[in-house]
Order: C-alpha cells, then sequence, then structure tokens
C-alpha cells in the first residue's frame, strides 16, 4: 500500500481501474445476420444484471470492478469467487477476493473436493478469506497461522493475471518496479523535508579550536533555539571565530524538479498511460478524440480484452443448447466519441451511404428511438447497386459498348375512371397492348384449363417488362439494360393484378430489368424485402447487345451444341441446370413461406421442365408469354394467367 503514496501511481491506477470501471459491460448474444456472424444485445441472460449492475449484494457493479483492477494493477492478479446456488449450481453472487491472501496451487495428491475426485496436478486456488472478510492492509498474507485456509475449485474462482512468467500467476507490478517507486518516495520526502525547514539548505558552524563536549551541545541547542520554530529567518549572531558554512544542496543543484518529471515519466509507462494523463508535459494527441484511441488502444485495451476472455471461459455455457452462444464485452464507445462537428459528420456520412439509420445514430447519443420504418429504414443512393452483383451484370475484363445507357423509370400514371368500353371499376386495368387471360383458359403449352389450388399451386412466376431492346430485336443476356416506358406501365398492371393473391415474398434475378420489375411489384403489394438469386439470371450466350442478324448463327451454335461453352459465357446445358435447381427451390420455399413470387426472364420459363427446345423457342421469336406477364406453377407445369405486352410476345431476345 505503501506505493498509493506516490501520487503518479496513485493516478495511474485511478485513470486505469475507474476507465475499466465506467464502462458498460453487457452480455451478447453471437447470431447470423445477413450469412454473417454478427452479435444481438442479451438483455434477457440471468447474468445479464450481474454484471452490468450488481454482482453481489454489496457491491455496484463499478465498485466491484475498480476493486479488481486495482488488485491487477497493484498485486499483478485479480481474483473474485463464483458464489453458486446450492439448488441449481447456477451463478448469483461474484466476489473479490483479497490478491495477498489468494493464490493459485496444483494439488500434489488426488484429493475429493465437494464430492468430485480431482486428480494429482489440477489446479485450485488456496485462500484464507471468508466471504465479507477483505481487510487489506501491509500484513495480509497467506502464511497466517490464524486464519483458516480453504480451496476454491478453478472452475469458480475467476483469475486475470497480470505480467506473468509461466501464464499462472502474475508478478507484482509494485515488487518489478520498487526502485523506481522507491526514488519517487524519496524524492518527494526530500521536498517535504526541505519546504519544512523553509527551504533553507542545512548548514554547519565552524568553531576554531576545540570545545568540550557540553559546550557543543549547550552552543547546538542554544543555536536552534535562537533560529528554529518560531524564530526562524531572524538574523544570527555568531561568536568571535565562529563561522556558519553551508554544506546541503539546493534544490536546483539536486535537480528536484527534473527528477520529479522524470519519475512520474517513468511511473506512467509502466503503466502504459499516456504522459498527459498524470501531467507529464511533453507533445499530446491533437484531438481529443486521438487521445482516446491511444488510451483505450495502449493502455486499456489488453485489460479489457483479458477480462473479457477470462469471464467468458468461467461464466458462460460451455456444454448444452447455449454452449458458445453468449459472450462478455466491454462497450469502448462512450471512451472514442469524437466532438460534435465530426459525430455529425460521420451520423451523415452513414445515413447517407446506408450503414446507419436514424435509430441506430440516437442510440449513439443514448436517445430514445424513433421507432416505426422512420427510425429503422436505412437509406441508400439511387444510382449505386449491389457489390456482389457487378460481376453478375458484367463479368470481370468484359465490356459492352453497345449497351445503351439505362432508361430511367418514369413514374406510373394514376388510375382513372373507366370510360365507355373500358373494364368497370373491380375489373383489371390494363394497357391495349396487354389483356388479361381467365384462369382456367390457358395453360403453359395446351392453355388448357386449370383451377388454381391456393395451398399447393405456386409459386407465382413473372417475366420482366420491356426494355429497348425488345423493339430492336436485340439479344438482352446480361446486359444492364432497364425497362422502357411500356415496360413500366405493363409491369404496373401485372403488379394490379397480383393483389390479392396472397402473395408474402418476391425473389428475382438481380440484372436490372428484373430488379425495376420487382421494386415496381413489391411497392404495389407493400412488401418490404426482395431478395436477389443470380441462379435466375438469363442464359449467359455472350452476345448481349447484338441483334439477331449480328449473332444469330453464333447463338444457333451453341444452342445445337448443348455442352460446348462460348467464351465469357456458359453452355446451355449448364443454364438450364441453374434455371432448373433455382425455381425448384422457390418451389420447395412456397411450402415452407407461403405464397411467393418469382420474377426472371423468358428463357428461364421455357427452359423450366422442357430443355433447350423451348429455349431454343424463346430465343428464336416463339416465347410463350409477352414481357410483364405471369403465370403459376400448376401440376408441374406454369399455367399462364396474364399475358403481358402481347405485341412482343414473339419479339427475340431474352
Amino acid at each position: 500500500m505503501t506505493a498509493l503514496q506516490v501520487s503518479t501511481v496513485l493516478a495511474c491506477v485511478n485513470i486505469i481501474s475507474n476507465g475499466v470501471a465506467g464502462l458498460p459491460l453487457k452480455v451478447y448474444e453471437k447470431i447470423v445476420k445477413s450469412g454473417r456472424q454478427s452479435k444481438a444485445l442479451a438483455v434477457d441472460h440471468k447474468l445479464f444484471d450481474l454484471l452490468h449492475d450488481e454482482p453481489n449484494e454489496e457491491m455496484t457493479s463499478f465498485t466491484w470492478r475498480k476493486t479488481l483492477q486495482t488488485h491487477a494493477l497493484l498485486w499483478g492478479n485479480l481474483y473474485c469467487e463464483i458464489e453458486r446456488s446450492k439448488r441449481d449450481a447456477s451463478i448469483i453472487g461474484l466476489w473479490p477476493r483479497n490478491p495477498a491472501r489468494t493464490r493459485p496451487v496444483r494439488l500434489t495428491a488426488p484429493a475429493t473436493i465437494e464430492g468430485t475426485f480431482y486428480p494429482t496436478g489440477t489446479m485450485v486456488y488456496e485462500t484464507n478469506e471468508m466471504r465479507g472478510d477483505s481487510q487489506m492492509s501491509g500484513e495480509d498474507s497467506l502464511d497466517n497461522k490464524l486464519a483458516i485456509r480453504r480451496i476454491v475449485l478453478s472452475e469458480d474462482m475467476i483469475h486475470v493475471p497480470g505480467l506473468s512468467l509461466d501464464g499462472r500467476m502474475g508478478q507484482s507490478t509494485v515488487y518489478l518496479t520498487r526502485q523506481t517507486i522507491g526514488l519517487a518516495l524519496a524524492t518527494e520526502r526530500y521536498g517535504a523535508k526541505f519546504f519544512a525547514n523553509n527551504a533553507r539548505p542545512a548548514g554547519v558552524l565552524e568553531i576554531p579550536g576545540t570545545m568540550e563536549p557540553q559546550a557543543i551541545e549547550n552552543l547546538k541547542r542554544s543555536w536552534a533555539e535562537a533560529h528554529g520554530g518560531e524564530n526562524q529567518h531572524k538574523t544570527g549572531l555568531l561568536e568571535a571565530g565562529v563561522k556558519y558554512t553551508k554544506i546541503g544542496a539546493t534544490p536546483e543543484e539536486g535537480q528536484y524538479l527534473q527528477t520529479r518529471t522524470f519519475v512520474r515519466s517513468e511511473i506512467a509507462t509502466m503503466f502504459n498511460v499516456p504522459g498527459h494523463m498524470v501531467g507529464v508535459e511533453g507533445r499530446g494527441k491533437s484531438t481529443v478524440e486521438q487521445a482516446s484511441i491511444e488510451f483505450v488502444l495502449y493502455c486499456l485495451g489488453s485489460w479489457l480484452t483479458s477480462w473479457e476472455q477470462e469471464l467468458k471461459r468461467k461464466l458462460m455455457a460451455k456444454k448444452g443448447a447455449s454452449a458458445g452462444r453468449y459472450f462478455v464485452k466491454f462497450d469502448t464507445r462512450r471512451l472514442l466519441y469524437p466532438d460534435a462537428e465530426t459525430r455529425s459528420k460521420f451520423y451523415a456520412c452513414g445515413r447517407q451511404w446506408g450503414f446507419l439509420n436514424g435509430d441506430d445514430i440516437r442510440d449513439l447519443e443514448d436517445m430514445d428511438p424513433i421507432g416505426g420504418p422512420a427510425g429503422s429504414s436505412y437509406w441508400m443512393p439511387a444510382n449505386m447497386i449491389d457489390a456482389q452483383d457487378i460481376n453478375q451484370i458484367i463479368p470481370p475484363g468484359a465490356t459492352d459498348p453497345n449497351a445503351p445507357k439505362p432508361v430511367v423509370p418514369k413514374p406510373v400514371p394514376p388510375a382513372t375512371a373507366p370510360k365507355e368500353g373500358e373494364p368497370k371499376p373491380g375489373m383489371p386495368v390494363v394497357p391495349a397492348k396487354g389483356k388479361a387471360v381467365p384462369p382456367a383458359s390457358k395453360g403453359k403449352a395446351s392453355r388448357a384449363e386449370v383451377t388454381i389450388d391456393p395451398n399447393t399451386d405456386g409459386p407465382y412466376v413473372m417475366r420482366h417488362g420491356t426494355t429497348p431492346y425488345n423493339e430492336d430485336n436485340v439479344y438482352r443476356e446480361w446486359t444492364d439494360i432497364d425497362l422502357d416506358e411500356n415496360g413500366l406501365i405493363t409491369v404496373a398492371a401485372a403488379a394490379a393484378l397480383l393483389k390479392g393473391k396472397g402473395i408474402k415474398w418476391i425473389v428475382s434475378t438481380p440484372l436490372q430489368r428484373g430488379r425495376t420489375t420487382a421494386k415496381i411489384v413489391a411497392a404495389t403489394l407493400d412488401i418490404s424485402a426482395i431478395e436477389y438469386d443470380a441462379g435466375l439470371n438469363t442464359w449467359k450466350h455472350g452476345f448481349g447487345g447484338q441483334t439477331k442478324e449480328e449473332a444469330g448463327v453464333q447463338v444457333q451454335h451453341y444452342i445445337d451444341n448443348l455442352s460446348e461453352v462460348p467464351p465469357n459465357g456458359e453452355s446451355l446445358d449448364a443454364f438450364i441446370a441453374r434455371n432448373q435447381a433455382a425455381i425448384d427451390k422457390y418451389r420447395e420455399k412456397r411450402k415452407v413461406s407461403g405464397m411467393g413470387l418469382v420474377i426472371l426472364s423468358g428463357s428461364n420459363l421455357q427452359s423450366w421442365n422442357n430443355g433447350e427446345s423451348q429455349v431454343e423457342a424463346a430465343l428464336g421469336g416463339k416465347c410463350a408469354i409477352g414481357p410483364g406477364g405471369f403465370g403459376i406453377i400448376h401440376n408441374n407445369e406454369i399455367a399462364f394467367l396474364f399475358e403481358g405486352d402481347s405485341t412482343l410476345t414473339n419479339k427475340q431476345g431474352s
């Protein structure tokens, strides 16, 4: 405890222990989100309140952690005994143990402890401290013969060692740095005595000749009485021949201030505390944020990691349903907060680029959430696409100089009252180029009558709307071409017909024309999430953006040679297998997740359950359904319910 009399040691211990104790300590659950490992706050976990608020009936979490961290900094070890319920062995309390009276030991002989047999070499902990007995003094020792020793099992003792030579027992920081701390104590004592003597250095009285011992004592006493205590600073009077000579060095001569500064810097270095935090002059960080990062990274970081790993190892389940699911983590965000201006820029960037929403920002500012879609929605610039879709739209190294710029979708005109000859209210309103086909009128090939079973049929399948390439008789393939105005109107009409059909989910090809189609339908059906699957992309034959006159012969060659792979493309066999697997996957999803809608291209619709002959028909201008049309899978076939833009049904390209 003597070391704490050094102001710098006291400051360093306070800074680190307050830092560890002041951070929120939370329990999290490991979860998988969007295929990646993430975490969620486990506020309902039985240890959350114990660690975050009250580890035992006598301490707050702040006091508990500050006490233990002080032990670790001064003694090199922190010990905390785990109290368990006698009924079910669950954890009900965490109690600090005096590091001077606790230590790890290994059994030198087999032993039975609490009814369990432990072999030789098992690590346990030995302590003579009982619950509530936490007095500390310089006399604390495990060798105290009067105290009752007891054994604590390793699984019931949290132990975080500091610097260790064997990984089991930490070394005392105070003992290892005793010379530096001793120098600091000596310097402070010197200063205290120097100023206690009114900042006057010591001196001697030189006397000519010799004097009797009694005369010397009388002279010393009379000098002290005349010039000590209240008489200091009075003019001194010496007898003839007596001379006063100063022998003590001044603080300047002994470099007193420089020594104190050096010692302060040395002690701060021992504890990894940034010098500016304990008053050491020198170059500090230019901003509070940089200084905080330095403190967390180089000072607190190693201690926080040690705490987290030991608490997870000793407190979290290793067996059973919850094994490995939960972990403990300090929340360091508060220490790393930048200034208000920097935070506002960070929040604005996060909001704009879609990695922060309104509720995220308010949580970082310790404010209540907005709630609802306004707070939970993420924004994204309209001209951005998913990075993972780049290679699906334009393969690496490939260019498409002939592809026109995407057409910007125009708003769908609002519905108006029907005129004479138009459908009455309640009937589907479709453009002149599209027509609604009653469900019982047309099947996939024969268009035989069908009766839809909402429990077994499905999902619905839909061809994306028209693009500028349809009119120009151009292969669309994997080009990044968007819908034209006619395509937008046709898709809107199809979306209106899909209302009330119980569609709960939408999956689409990630090609731009599929994305736009999916977004229009989703908005109409009030579905918030759209899934994109590259398995639903059309056949990649490598001639996208070219007309039939330009590339028809080459495309026909790869149709005739099913297994041959075109440059920068895939064989027709591979496409048919990929498409078949994708649609079958969503037929299975229909059984689990309810009715859904799959958006794809004409060649996908033609090839499912038919093969290369139907793909050839689709590419050659004989697609069974026009752009924007949809149907439903019924009796292992597709029953088309809406033909879409029938004037372009036979327009080639896919």
